[in-house]
């Protein structure tokens, strides 16, 4: 349990850092900032990457739960920054009397257009998330409120 605790500390740090470079790119990316549904979602995945990092290293039976919702909000926030620029796009297109709109395949093609590091962290470290935060969840204490016992194996 403790060589799983570890590396969701670590994926956590690192996704945690990749969320915060996202909601930064975001603010300076679009005009007048990005929407505040997609502020919500990259600052609910900021602060769920943190807390698996920090739960886990303390010691606290929700960083399972932490890592999963950490898992599911980053990769929705990446879904939805690209959506928000494609949909910029669209209604470009729209304006100038051409045909546009936005479907979830140019938004998945868009997200593996952008490169190796961003890729990684919408499918990897989401996954890695997911399945230590699953298992820990199924292996590990049941009590919220109780420490794990840092003796165990």
């Amino acid at each position: 349990m403790n060589a799983v605790r570890r590396i969701a500390m670590v994926v956590g740090f690192a996704t945690w850092l990749f969320s915060f470079s996202l909601l930064h790119d975001a603010r300076a990316r679009f005009d007048g900032g990005p929407p505040g549904w997609l502020t919500g979602l990259l600052g609910v995945a900021l602060i769920m990457t943190i807390g698996t990092a920090v739960t886990a290293a303390i010691r606290l039976p929700i960083w399972p739960w932490c890592a999963v919702a950490g898992a599911v909000f980053v990769v929705a926030g990446v879904i939805g920054i690209h959506f928000v620029k494609l949909q910029i796009h669209s209604n470009a297109l729209i304006r100038a009397k051409l045909p546009g709109g936005v479907s979830l395949s140019a938004v998945f093609q868009d997200i593996f257009r952008t490169g190796g590091v961003h890729v990684f962290f919408f499918v990897v470290a989401p996954a890695i998330l997911l399945v230590t935060g699953a298992y820990g969840w199924f292996r590990g204490p049941r009590n919220i409120f109780l420490t794990e016992d840092p003796h165990a194996a």
